[in-house]
Formats: C-alpha cells, sequence, structure tokens
C-alpha cells in the first residue's frame, strides 16, 4: 500500500493519523499484514514505512424468514426481532426457526406448549415441527420435544443418543441415528412406529399425520403406517431417491 503527500495532508503537524482507501474487491475473507509506504515529497522528512494489519470480514446479512399461509393463531406472524436464522419447521398451526446460534424461537399456536422454548436450549442443530409438539436435535445428538404428548411423542426414548436427524409426524416423532438407524415413539395408531426391523443404511427420515418414511443411502424409500390413501404405498419403480 502506499499514499502521496502530493496535497500536503502529511505536513508535520497535522497529526499521525491519516485515512488511507482500500480497494478489497477480490479479496477473500481474513486477515492480511503488510506495509504502508508514505511518500513524503512536500516535506522535507524521508518516506515513512509503517506496519498495517488489514482485516476483511463478510457481511452481515440477516437470515430473514418469510411465512405465509392459513394464519388463524398468528402462525405466519415471523417475530420482528427474527434474524440469523438458518433452519425453520413448521406444525400443524405452530412455527419454529433455529438460529445461528443454536437457539430455537417459536410462534403460533400455543395451547399445549409447543411454542414453549425450553429454557436452556441453546445448542440447537436442527428443528422438527410434529402436529402439537416440537423436537429439536442438539449438536451433541442429543434430541429435545415439548409441547403436547398424550401419546407420548415429547416422551424422547432414553437410550437415544448419536441422533443425526429428526421429524415429527401428527401425533409421533422419529429420530435417525448416525449408524443408519431409526427410532420412533409416540402414538402408534396405524404401526406409524412400528420402525421396519431390517431398517438399515437410512440418510434421511419424514412424519406425515399418521404414516413415517425413510430414505436409504441407495436411494430406496420405505414407508410404514396408515395406508387408507396409499401413502405408504412405494411405487416399484422409485429409486436414486
Amino acid at each position: 500500500l502506499s499514499a502521496s503527500n502530493a496535497s500536503g495532508s502529511l505536513e508535520p503537524g497535522l497529526g499521525t493519523t491519516h485515512v488511507v482507501r482500500v480497494a478489497t474487491r477480490g479479496l477473500a475473507p481474513r486477515t492480511y499484514t503488510g506495509r504502508l509506504v508514505i511518500s513524503d515529497p512536500i516535506a522535507t522528512n524521508n518516506p515513512q514505512v509503517v506496519s498495517v494489519t488489514l482485516v476483511i470480514t463478510p457481511p452481515t446479512i440477516p437470515s430473514l424468514v418469510w411465512s405465509w399461509g392459513l394464519n388463524y393463531y398468528n402462525e405466519t406472524n415471523v417475530p420482528a426481532d427474527l434474524t440469523n436464522a438458518v433452519a425453520v419447521a413448521g406444525g400443524y398451526y405452530h412455527s419454529l426457526a433455529l438460529r445461528a446460534d443454536g437457539t430455537v424461537v417459536a410462534w403460533g399456536l400455543n395451547d399445549d406448549g409447543q411454542t414453549n422454548v425450553p429454557a436452556g436450549l441453546t445448542n440447537a442443530a436442527a428443528v422438527a415441527g410434529g402436529g402439537y409438539h416440537s423436537l429439536a436435535l442438539c449438536k451433541d445428538g442429543r434430541v429435545v420435544a415439548w409441547g403436547y404428548n398424550i401419546n407420548g411423542e415429547t416422551n424422547v426414548p432414553a437410550g437415544l443418543t448419536n441422533a443425526v436427524a429428526i421429524a415429527g409426524g401428527g401425533g409421533h416423532s422419529l429420530a435417525l441415528r448416525a449408524n443408519g438407524t431409526v427410532v420412533a415413539w409416540g402414538y402408534n395408531g396405524h404401526g406409524r412406529t412400528n420402525v421396519p426391523p431390517d431398517l438399515t443404511n437410512v440418510v434421511a427420515i419424514s412424519g406425515g399425520t399418521g404414516h413415517s418414511l425413510a430414505l436409504r443411502a441407495d436411494g430406496t424409500v420405505v414407508a410404514w403406517g396408515y395406508n387408507d390413501y396409499g401413502q405408504t404405498n412405494v411405487p416399484m419403480d422409485l429409486s436414486n431417491g
């Protein structure tokens, strides 16, 4: 970097603080160190060399949440101060957002405490919405659940560890373990929490109102639970999902 005193702005007696404009386009966000050479053809002193540190940080762009649709219980009225969101989820009549700092925000219908985020929940990595309950996956693999619990949907199994994904159904909950197996709990009408015993190598899960689904690493899909409308009849030729 260099600056010239052609205008006399660096004349002795004017102080030692000067503004130097630096073009940073194309520079990656990080800390740069170097020297600043100040040439002074007007004053009699020799050119000065000083050490400089230039810190370039990424621009701060608030991660805003947009919501629309049925709004009977303010479920689409996103809190005005909600920024830095990195993930969202929805229940029947409530909404959730995960902030970059690991905290969770919830709004909408709260008759069963589904928007009462547990105090101390600060290390969440994912969120999921059930019918009238909510779930959060912590960074240490634990699962936290709250809200409607008449069917045990928020009673996370005591032995559940190493979870990497979560999902909520109408009255049941699911978790995917790091070893590719699935755990389900809550209301079991039509067998929605009866995980097939041979289900392994799962990479993603999802919960419907009365059924459950899993995606295997080979691209095949497995579904179980309520099937009056064919929701668990996976098409025979469906692969590489």
